[in-house]
């Protein structure tokens, strides 16, 4: 079986590199170009290109993949499947049904629930229980088209963005090697996806990040773990950005009735709190203040003199 592979992100570097040691053929890889990134903008690779220049694979990186340039070159190949993941661009009629058997895509989520571009961050702001990995058959419609095979896994309560995004790169990896495995004796059977069951994720932006600390502790502390790597959830302190970038709900009895949400609670030497809507006190364990690094709660009140009182927020 001859496999088209179109990837850039880490999300889809993991699942690449397990078909890979399962000995798939895998001669070709479609990445995103490369691109200027930070201050000094220095020349960027995609994940998958690194892992694809590792192993030799050949490498394209279309501007646009859609040209009918590409699609002659994927043609002359005679592909027997494609698979997509994390790719970055929409891929049309005229490229994904050039393989023999079309082109699948993992997508992070079981559906039709979080069809979109942020189901990880959606499961984890949404305080879900569990989420999973799906394989489907990739149709004009976004993550609408049919069903392969997906499987179900748990969201534990000190996941955040970093650790669900890993496992289910790695989940999905394996289901891949299931679904190509049964296609390889046939054994495949397309499931039509229920539309009354569908739901939508949209677009992160930055905004999203914002703390309104008269939300509850338990919605906060969500957005903090759904959102550390961007746009990392943030309030402001004297008139400066600060990043939260860890917390956990404190859980001891506290009277904290005369306090208004926003406002400071000094904890311990290595920790400070802050009221929330619902009462409740969050416990704040990495931050990072506008123009500075990450660093401890310990280390930040080492650095800044907080008080028992002060106010965070516009």
């Amino acid at each position: 079986m001859k496999i088209l592979f179109l990837g850039t992100s880490e999300f889809a570097a993991k699942p690449l590199q397990i078909l890979l040691e399962h000995r798939f053929n895998i001669p070709t890889v479609i990445t995103q170009p490369d691109k200027l990134a930070g201050r000094g903008k220095k020349i960027t690779i995609s994940p998958v290109k690194k892992l694809a220049k590792e192993k030799n694979l050949e490498i394209l990186q279309p501007e646009n993949i859609n040209t009918d340039e590409t699609a002659s070159i994927i043609s002359e190949k005679k592909f027997d499947v494609g698979i997509v993941i994390s790719y970055g661009q929409i891929i049309n009629k005229n490229i994904f049904n050039i393989p023999k058997y079309g082109i699948l895509n993992l997508h992070p989520s079981l559906l039709p629930i979080y069809r979109g571009p942020s189901p990880i961050q959606t499961a984890l702001l949404n305080n879900d229980k569990t989420t999973g990995v799906t394989v489907i058959k990739i149709s004009e419609k976004m993550d609408a088209g049919p069903i392969l095979m997906q499987e179900k896994i748990n969201i534990n309560k000190d996941d955040n963005y970093f650790s669900l995004h890993d496992k289910l790169s790695q989940q999905g990896g394996y289901l891949l090697v299931k679904v190509l495995e049964n296609m390889k004796t046939n054994n495949i059977t397309l499931t039509e996806q229920n539309e009354e069951l569908a739901t939508y994720c949209r677009l992160i932006t930055k905004n999203d990040g914002f703390i309104n600390w008269s939300d509850t502790a338990n919605n906060i502390h969500n957005k903090i773990r759904a959102l550390c790597k961007w746009p990392v959830a943030y309030t402001y302190y004297n008139n400066k950005l600060l990043k939260i970038h860890e917390s956990e709900i404190y859980s001891e009895n506290t009277d904290i009735s005369d306090f208004s949400p926003g406002t400071v609670i000094r904890l311990s030497k290595s920790s400070f709190g802050v009221v929330t809507g619902d009462k409740k006190i969050l416990k704040i364990l990495k931050v990072q203040l506008q123009g500075k690094k990450i660093i401890s709660a310990k280390d930040f009140l080492n650095g800044i003199n907080l008080k028992t009182g002060e106010i965070l927020g516009n």
